[in-house]
């Protein structure tokens, strides 16, 4: 058991590090390039990275613990605000994926009507984070510090409110995100697919200027196909585990599963380590600035 444990906080260790630092990586490329903070595709990016690297943060420490207990939190102000904004922060990163989906769908299959305005996109910005914090309000209400074993714990006074909170939560942060970007990116890849056969057609009965530029129109809608469907398909997987396992425990009324350090460890490598890596090493706009710093260093 003691080796299943290392081995998981060695996980959990390794996935915090790699989330940590691509997306301190994706929050430098798009803060020094004005011309991405201008786009309102990079600026939802820029909130997610922000997102996902404080999720982390707040996680690292008990990553990084073998303790049993939370020995970072030493106060009943802590034990209030620690796990809730943690929280919270998920929850933000969970929504800003889903409009980005919703910025794609609109670019994608509506490019001729104008693009959603600064305004909206900021108004729902906001919105997207008062959801987040307004969702941990009960979570933080309930949350105890116990001064005797320096624990922090949750005390409902009814199990149906527990059931009722975990699931509601659970959906907020992940089963109606999923359904949005599952709807979203489903008829995006279908404009994709249908948009690239008709390249197709048009390669064969072109060539020279002509069918060199059908070839990297259709090259893009390929790039643009592989990070849709890589992002759905990790959020769904990898974040899946870890809320039935939060549900169960819950109903049950029994201890985390021994297998909640690992689930742990795949939703954070589903969500906030592979989000940078899949929306910035594939995109030659952000992480051009690092080609730039590694040709001054050579």
């Amino acid at each position: 058991m003691a080796v299943k444990a290392q081995l998981e906080h060695a996980i959990l260790a390794l996935a915090v590090s790699l989330g940590v630092l691509g997306n301190i990586a994706v929050v430098v490329c798009i803060c020094r390039k004005r011309s991405l903070l201008k786009n309102r595709h990079y600026y939802l990016i820029l909130l997610l990275a922000i997102c996902d690297l404080f999720y982390l943060l707040f996680f690292a420490p008990f990553a990084y613990s073998n303790f049993p207990t939370d020995p970072f939190i030493t106060s009943r102000i802590m034990c209030k605000t620690w796990w809730p904004v943690h929280t919270s922060f998920y929850i933000a990163g969970a929504n800003f994926l889903v409009l980005i989906s919703i910025i794609r769908y609109r670019t994608i299959l509506h490019p001729l009507k104008p693009p959603v305005s600064w305004r909206a996109l900021k108004i729902s910005s906001i919105f997207t984070c008062v959801l987040a914090i307004v969702c941990v309000i009960p979570y933080a209400l309930v949350l105890r510090y116990n001064e005797t074993n320096f624990t922090c714990h949750e005390e409902w006074t009814m199990k149906s409110l527990n059931i009722a909170y975990t699931v509601s939560l659970t959906c907020v942060q992940y089963f109606v995100p999923v359904l949005f970007m599952s709807t979203n990116y489903y008829k995006i890849c279908q404009q994709l697919i249908t948009r690239n056969n008709w390249i197709g057609n048009q390669v064969q009965q072109t060539n020279g200027r002509a069918s060199t530029w059908f070839q990297s129109l259709k090259g893009r809608n390929r790039k643009t196909f592989l990070v849709s469907f890589t992002i759905v398909i990790c959020f769904v997987l990898f974040a899946c585990p870890i809320q039935i396992a939060w549900i169960v425990s819950v109903i049950s009324s029994n201890e985390s599963s021994s297998y909640y350090n690992f689930f742990n460890a795949l939703n954070i490598f589903g969500t906030a380590v592979l989000n940078p890596f899949v929306y910035g090493v594939l995109d030659a706009n952000k992480f051009s600035f690092f080609k730039h710093c590694r040709r001054r260093v050579f």
